[in-house]
């Protein structure tokens, strides 16, 4: 299972997962993805519930969590109580990376309702644990502690080691290629934008394996972060023609997608104006 597990968490995609699993000639079993589809598809209210029925062994419940940590419908958009949820699945595992992934999720909870004393305190003892190779949840575990403790410092004003944590968080996810790599990537350019570091920004945003990665990876809101971004450096950098340029991209992306990306069209009317 333990295989299974660090196949989930370096795709984002389940199709991206079960083509890695047939490049790789791991065994994953149809039934198990469909499982995961259908956690992935539940709201937070809905989650409990379903985590009951299907997280019947520890294995599975790291595999259903991480997984809507990285890509559940209401998880994605940072919805609130997925950190109730997760501390009440993994409270039934003797498993400290279990606990120590849902106690992440609550700080991040935490962060997204302003608490960052008590969100600071939780991650800065997780990131404090050393990654164990053996274990892919736990670079999962250690560079998601990272990131989210990197912007609860940002958030009170500590910007020289929360842009040092955010880097870090993206290394350890490129260093274990886990599916969180490019968006963590994007999230550190985003942070380079809020601190003014806008030539940096663009430096990183820009960055060709980045966009062609989650590109052919399908990661669309990935792609257009990197897009919407960049054009706001540019503006502040007064560069209209690279803005005009990452607008065009934007608009192109979303007009593509309407269906699933049009809520994107007020970044673009921002950025047009």
């Amino acid at each position: 299972m333990h295989d299974i597990v660090r196949t989930f968490l370096r795709r984002k995609s389940l199709d991206g997962v079960q083509t890695l699993a047939l490049e790789e000639g791991a065994r994953l079993p149809a039934s198990l993805v469909s499982e995961v589809e259908s956690v992935e598809r539940r709201t937070v209210a809905e989650l409990a519930e379903s985590l009951r029925l299907q997280a019947t062994d520890c294995e599975r419940a790291r595999l259903y969590i991480a997984r809507y940590m990285i890509n559940g419908r209401e998880g994605r958009r940072f919805g609130l109580g997925f950190g109730t949820v997760a501390r009440g699945i993994a409270a039934q595992y003797d498993d400290v990376t279990l606990r120590d992934l849902a106690d992440v999720i609550a700080a991040r909870d935490d962060i997204t309702e302003h608490r960052f004393a008590e969100a600071t305190e939780v991650l800065e003892r997780v990131s404090a644990v050393s990654v164990d190779v053996d274990d892919p949840l736990s670079a999962l575990v250690h560079c998601s502690a990272k990131h989210w403790l990197g912007w609860s410092l940002q958030r009170r004003g500590d910007f020289q080691r929360a842009s040092r944590l955010l880097s870090e968080a993206a290394d350890v996810a490129d260093q274990f290629d886990l599916a969180l790599r490019w968006p963590l990537r994007a999230a550190y350019g985003a942070f380079q934008v809020a601190a003014g570091q806008f030539r940096e920004a663009i430096q990183t945003l820009e960055d060709i394996e980045l966009r062609e990665e989650v590109a052919s990876l399908g990661d669309t809101e990935t792609l257009l972060y990197t897009h919407i971004l960049t054009a706001e450096a540019a503006l502040w950098l007064q560069i209209p023609d690279k803005a005009n340029r990452e607008v065009g991209e934007l608009q192109r992306l979303i007009e593509d997608d309407e269906g699933r990306l049009g809520h994107y069209r007020g970044y673009l009317v921002l950025l047009s104006a």
